[in-house]
């Protein structure tokens, strides 16, 4: 019933909790254990940014400036060529943003699933608890569960063995076949 799944950023938690505040059976009303989004949003954790992207929005990025690849999972960096989504710059390599584990998830009906985020959010926010050190701040995270539409979950996260690979894990030879073959995303879900 449980199970580890994958990462997102803030971009694709936001989708997640706005589509968590709608439920599909009883119209605009919150699905059970749903989080209120337009309190959580402001409390969010941000790395600092790369390039002045005045104007953007994180969930409507355009194609890669550097290559042109179409966003993937609504991160802010391009999966093909690693470079800003919003300026083509290369950005900082320890500097990963506000990316947030899912530490599991459980199937909730035949529409929703129920996960447990652990997420990053600003110094002093109410309910946070500190769980570590990171440079020149503490790592103040709150949990919140979720429940969503069962397609969403995939359109938004990536898998924890392709976020140490971004991270700068080695990747296994099977994984570089995979690369190659351009098969490495679906076999990694």
């Amino acid at each position: 019933m449980f199970g580890n799944f994958g990462v997102t950023d803030n971009a694709g938690l936001i989708r997640l909790m706005r589509d968590a505040d709608v439920s599909p059976v009883h119209g605009h009303t919150h699905r059970n254990r749903s989080v209120d989004t337009e309190k959580v949003i402001p409390a969010l954790w941000e790395s600092e940014p790369c390039c002045e992207a005045k104007g953007t929005k994180p969930e409507t990025l355009a194609n890669c400036p550097d290559c042109q690849e179409e966003p993937f999972d609504h991160s802010a960096t391009c999966y093909s060529c690693g470079v800003c989504m919003h300026c083509g710059a290369e950005p900082p390599t320890t500097d990963f943003g506000a990316r947030h584990l899912c530490c599991f998830k459980m199937m909730h009906n035949g529409h929703e699933w129920r996960t447990q985020w652990m997420v990053r959010v600003k110094t002093d926010t109410p309910g946070s608890k500190v769980t570590g050190h990171d440079g020149n701040e503490d790592i103040h995270l709150i949990e919140i569960w979720l429940d969503f539409d069962l397609g969403l979950f995939d359109e938004v996260t990536w898998p924890v063995r392709e976020e140490e690979i971004r991270r700068g894990a080695d990747m296994t030879p099977e994984e570089q076949e995979a690369m190659l073959d351009g098969t490495l995303r679906e076999k990694m879900r």
